[in-house]
């Protein structure tokens, strides 16, 4: 896939939220995973920094996509660049691919999931205006957004120098947030799936993997459900992160991946899931409507 700053991400990206031993980067590394999906927040940058050493040592940085976001803690201007100089130390890089904004919400230092408290005294185009700056430095690449709508992507191009390329967000056929993929695409801003296999249950059960309708698909294409489910994504033009410590499915979900196709009647089998399912959602999470921005559908428009 072609960034819109023109830089090359993998279709197929590596979480790195679950991953606790440099034993399984190297392993994705063997298997052929160059997009590493980090976030300060997950607490395993310093593994995933051991497990890409050597490799980057052996001077193949240059193959690497590496992914990291800025928590909601880390909102304020110093706080941005106190978050990323210690991921690029966890990480072991003198630069990162792309940075993310985790999500749109800024919380007062010391908050938690458990017990977030607003911070009022930023604004997300300070927090983007410290993120440019590490740009500039060239301490990151490219600048990125995740969980946002498509108003917030919007407001955010009204001032950014450097656009963000991405929006990180959930997207799966349970989810498939049509409006925004393709709103977004128009404004050269590319959405990246995570939980394109419905999540791992750490929130909510994952209740598409194993649905009726994603085996009889898999069945009919010779797959495996994960592998239907991941290429639903990609052939949309939608890249994937999938989370796995387990080698045999991180083979599984890129190995092979790029040498076939979802036929049309498989492929609409899986569009009528779609019912705006989240797996990933807390209860300090807000969601924006949908249909705000972009243009707006004709019921919207005229009051249908």
């Amino acid at each position: 896939m072609r960034l819109s700053n023109g830089a090359r991400l993998p279709m197929v990206g590596f979480g790195t939220a679950l991953v606790k031993d440099a034993v399984v980067i190297k392993k994705a590394l063997d298997l052929g995973y160059r997009h590493f999906d980090c976030a300060w927040f997950y607490g395993t940058e310093e593994a995933v920094g051991e497990g890409l050493a050597d490799f980057v040592a052996s001077g193949r940085r240059d193959e690497l996509f590496v992914v990291s976001k800025v928590w909601n803690t880390h909102h304020r201007p110093a706080d941005v660049r106190k978050s990323c100089e210690e991921s690029l130390a966890r990480l072991r890089l003198p630069s990162l691919d792309l940075l993310l904004v985790h999500w749109p919400n800024a919380w007062l230092p010391g908050s938690t999931p458990e017990a977030p408290q607003p911070d009022e005294g930023v604004t997300l185009a300070e927090t983007w205006a410290a993120m440019e700056a590490l740009v500039d430095e060239g301490k990151v690449r490219a600048l990125g957004v995740s969980n946002f709508s498509i108003k917030q992507v919007e407001e955010l191009l009204k001032t950014a120098r450097h656009k963000p390329v991405v929006n990180q967000v959930e997207l799966h056929p349970l989810c498939s947030q049509r409006k925004l993929v393709g709103v977004l695409r128009r404004m050269g801003v590319t959405c990246v799936a995570y939980s394109p296999l419905g999540g791992q249950s750490v929130v909510l059960p994952n209740e598409l993997l194993d649905r009726e309708e994603v085996t009889r698909v898999a069945q009919s294409a010779g797959k495996s459900n994960a592998q239907v489910l991941l290429k639903w994504n990609i052939q949309r033009g939608v890249p994937v992160i999938a989370k796995t410590v387990n080698p045999a499915r991180a083979e599984e979900n890129l190995v092979g991946m790029y040498d076939w196709k979802l036929s049309y009647e498989q492929k609409a089998a899986l569009d009528e899931l779609d019912r705006g399912q989240r797996f990933i959602s807390y209860p300090w999470s807000e969601w924006a409507d949908p249909e705000e921005g972009g243009v707006a559908k004709p019921s919207k428009a005229f009051g249908y």
